[in-house]
């Protein structure tokens, strides 16, 4: 799997550990109660490295996520400063920047917990009533402001900018989405992104092909005149 599957949350990022190996590290400040990420991975019955149980109240029954985004590489610690909510990870107290992410695998006093990462937590109910984390979900997507600028100037190349405006529209547009692909979900705006590369570029085409045109026109009334 490619470095970059794992460089894909806004809000943490893969490092070597001081802990165990690789761990998860806060890209930047993270409040307490904060939504960290979600254990994404196909459903397995084996248990494993990267494995995280949880019990499902409609099959009474452990299942298992094996995961395969960042989240694999989050690391036990007895003082731990996040904790799961189902499949989500929220910090339970403010994390600074670059400090490791870690949760407490739940482990038995014969476990090795840097060897394994078994935990168990339940994915419908609170076991241990704890309060609801103030932030159940991720922030709603803001939408891009390139993706905004790109629709904008990719108008304005059909009424006051004609060149301009449509250059300005296609650079955007691209920086738009190359930024909405990498915001992991808090940019939205595509669809503005692409309104505003559409616009640009036919926008340019139409002046290259009315600029054929006029020569084309200018070759064509010489060789009359000749």
């Amino acid at each position: 799997m490619s470095k970059r599957r794992y460089d894909q949350n806004p809000r943490a990022y893969v490092a070597e550990s001081p802990i165990h190996g690789r761990g998860l590290f806060a890209r930047r400040p993270i409040a307490c109660d904060e939504y960290i990420g979600s254990y994404e991975g196909p459903a397995t019955q084996r248990d494993g490295m990267h494995v995280l149980w949880i019990w499902s109240e409609e099959t009474e029954r452990w299942e298992g996520i094996d995961g395969r985004n960042e989240m694999r590489f989050l690391n036990h610690d007895t003082s731990p400063n996040a904790d799961w909510w189902g499949t989500d990870l929220y910090a339970t107290r403010n994390i600074a920047a670059d400090e490791e992410i870690t949760f407490d695998y739940g482990c038995e006093e014969d476990e090795d917990c840097n060897q394994s990462r078994f935990a168990r937590r339940r994915f419908s109910t609170n076991p241990n009533n704890q309060e609801e984390p103030s932030s159940m979900h991720s922030p709603p997507p803001q939408s891009s402001t390139l993706a905004i600028v790109s629709l904008i100037f990719g108008i304005l190349a059909w009424t006051f900018l004609p060149l301009i405006g449509a250059i300005v529209a296609i650079i955007t547009g691209h920086l738009a989405r190359n930024e909405i692909r990498q915001s992991g979900g808090e940019l939205q705006g595509d669809g503005l992104a692409v309104a505003g590369l559409i616009l640009g570029y036919v926008s340019i085409l139409i002046g290259i092909l009315v600029v054929m045109a006029f020569i084309f026109g200018i070759g064509i009334l010489a060789f009359l005149a000749s």
